[in-house]
């Protein structure tokens, strides 16, 4: 495809596009990479990278500074997914939802400086809402994976495994009972609250499948608040969640009218 008619928000320049060697030079780790260059690069430092197959732009033209800042972005946002809080798509759709903005537009590489300041915000707001007690537990929880299921021994049905070598996607090399690993690294509460999970999820997850989040904004409030936010931080944290996920099962049965 030919290249996108595109102007230089900071010049008026024509932008064109150009291979990523162009503004990396030699550092480029892909110098063939299609970028969106303004015309008088570099006295004017403003690109954007395109998509190799369609030539459309990744986003909008952005300086030095505003570059710096969507990565800041990109940062702040991505700890929501990658710390566990949500799950990614489920960050994408809060994200989308907290800004009012639709898909196509809620991308941090269409932001302006005061936007990507704004994400910034809402993300970093997130972690302090969350229970200490099942937020410290959650990098373990993270650990719990992958695992894998085999024929147990002394007439036990299964046994699960977590594996321990340097590549945790590969079910080979070292390996230990999660049974044991759990009993050996959490306290009772963090077991009390997996167990929980276990009980609750899998229906609530049916439930999920029936919600349009693109079109219920406030739904998608009124889970993240049940889910995540819903919390008083002086108080024991597993009754509060059973009451949660209850509150939560009950709104999501009315709203897809499921019983």
């Amino acid at each position: 495809m030919k290249q996108v008619n595109i102007k230089c928000p900071y010049c008026g320049s024509r932008a064109l596009l150009r291979p990523a060697s162009v503004v990396y030079g030699p550092k480029a780790t892909d110098p063939a990479a299609p970028y969106y260059v303004c015309a008088r690069y570099p006295i004017c430092d403003s690109y954007v990278a395109a998509h190799r197959d369609t030539r459309l732009p990744m986003g909008t033209l952005a300086n030095r500074p505003l570059r710096r800042k969507r990565i800041d972005a990109h940062r702040a946002f991505d700890r929501l997914w990658k710390s566990g809080l949500m799950a990614k798509k489920e960050a994408y759709l809060w994200l989308q939802a907290k800004l009012d903005l639709p898909e196509r537009e809620a991308h941090i590489g269409k932001f302006s400086t005061f936007r990507c300041e704004e994400v910034i915000q809402l993300c970093d707001d997130c972690f302090p809402a969350v229970n200490k007690a099942s937020y410290e537990g959650r990098p373990q929880m993270c650990r719990i994976y992958p695992f894998f299921a085999c024929p147990g021994e002394r007439g036990k049905a299964f046994e699960v495994f977590q594996c321990m070598d340097d590549h945790a996607a590969h079910f080979t090399g070292g390996k230990v009972l999660v049974k044991d690993w759990l009993y050996e690294n959490f306290s009772k509460e963090r077991r009390a609250i997996m167990t929980a999970e276990t009980a609750v999820l899998p229906e609530l997850g049916r439930l999920l499948q029936g919600v349009n989040f693109n079109e219920d904004k406030a739904g998608l409030f009124q889970i993240l608040h049940n889910r995540y936010y819903n919390y008083d931080l002086d108080e024991p944290f597993l009754p509060q969640y059973m009451s949660n996920m209850a509150a939560l099962e009950k709104f999501l049965r009315a709203r897809t009218g499921d019983g």
